[in-house]
């Protein structure tokens, strides 16, 4: 986890989960919900979902790839900070098909 950047996020809003999850995908850079949670250590494993499909409606934080699981990237900083935010199409949910 890039845990320095959480002061500057929780700055700009977020609360201390949702910074500790964008945090965890800044040093992963890629990777899945599932991934995020084991990393972050946000518990319970169903509040990653909500804070990575909050963070998507708010647009410019995450972009969600195709696949199955679905991978989860971050965008740029300079998209969000220099715009507060930018719009984008959210994914349907980041949430894995139950089987």
């Amino acid at each position: 986890m890039t845990a320095e950047i959480v002061p500057g996020l929780r700055a700009l809003g977020m609360n201390e989960y949702a910074a500790s999850v964008y945090s965890t995908l800044v040093g992963l850079q890629k990777a899945t919900a599932r991934d995020i949670h084991e990393v972050s250590g946000v518990p319970p494993r169903g509040r990653i979902y909500e804070i990575l499909n909050d963070l998507t409606r708010r647009g410019g934080f995450i972009a969600v790839e195709e696949g199955s699981p679905p991978p989860l990237t971050t965008c740029s900083t300079s998209t969000w900070s220099s715009t507060g935010s930018k719009k984008t199409t959210p994914a349907p949910s980041t949430r894995p098909a139950r089987r």
